[in-house]
């Protein structure tokens, strides 16, 4: 997204795009993942957009486990407003969305995805460009990091910032560390007003939440997670971090 593509052009730069409820998921249909230019596979996202359902209950994307759903690009700012993201499945990282930019996710549901390695609901990296991602008011639950290496069931967090506010991550897994959330950054995590719980590390510590960098939880339960090792709430190896 951001050029003209396939026929549909882009003369203007669009900004925005709306997607009515729907009683069938939009989804992805065309094979073969591990390319960046939207000929298959993910929808990358390459300057800097907003997508806005009606409601997370009423407007879903699907994955349709050939893909990854969103692959956000460096730098480019992006929110998701009122949609479910489903059934996306990464052979590498980022079940449902692979984030190198600032990323806002506000009344966003991200449930049944997949990748193998990091993030089986959402990946966010530093890459060129310092990235962000935001939840508000969202869910994050029921994704799984599924290879022997795999961590960050919910969400994995690599050198960059993470802002949960009101939002849940439940019910996810990892076979190795941080069923729910794996982070590691030299700048700040902050969750607040949030739910942190029922995750699992299947063979790893930090059940609920993994944590290798500054970290404040503020007015959140975090409880009912469940390690192999060590931290079956939280799991923390940076001095002060939790």
């Amino acid at each position: 997204l951001g050029t003209s593509f396939g026929g549909c052009s882009n003369p203007s730069g669009m900004t925005a795009i709306h997607l009515p409820a729907n009683t069938t998921p939009y989804t992805l249909s065309i094979t073969g993942g591990g390319e960046y230019n939207n000929y298959s596979g993910d929808i990358n996202i390459l300057s800097s957009l907003t997508i806005a359902g009606d409601s997370f209950i009423t407007t879903f994307i699907s994955g349709n486990h050939i893909d990854r759903i969103f692959s956000v690009d460096d730098g480019q700012t992006v929110t998701l407003n009122n949609v479910t993201l489903e059934n996306g499945a990464s052979t590498a990282s980022g079940g449902a969305i692979y984030n190198t930019g600032v990323l806002t996710l506000n009344y966003v549901s991200i449930h049944d995805n997949s990748a193998q390695f990091y993030g089986g609901g959402i990946y966010t990296t530093y890459h060129s460009i310092l990235s962000y991602l935001y939840l508000n008011y969202s869910q994050v639950y029921n994704n799984t990091a599924t290879a022997t290496v795999g961590k960050g069931g919910g969400i994995y967090n690599d050198w960059g910032y993470l802002l949960m506010h009101y939002s849940s991550v439940d019910d996810n897994q990892a076979y190795g560390d941080g069923g729910g959330i794996w982070s590691s950054t030299g700048y700040t995590a902050s969750i607040d007003h949030s739910l942190v719980y029922s995750n699992t590390s299947q063979h790893g510590s930090g059940g609920d939440i993994y944590n290798y960098g500054p970290m404040t939880i503020d007015t959140t339960r975090v409880y009912n997670g469940n390690a192999a090792v060590d931290g079956g709430d939280i799991y923390t190896g940076y001095p002060g971090g939790g």
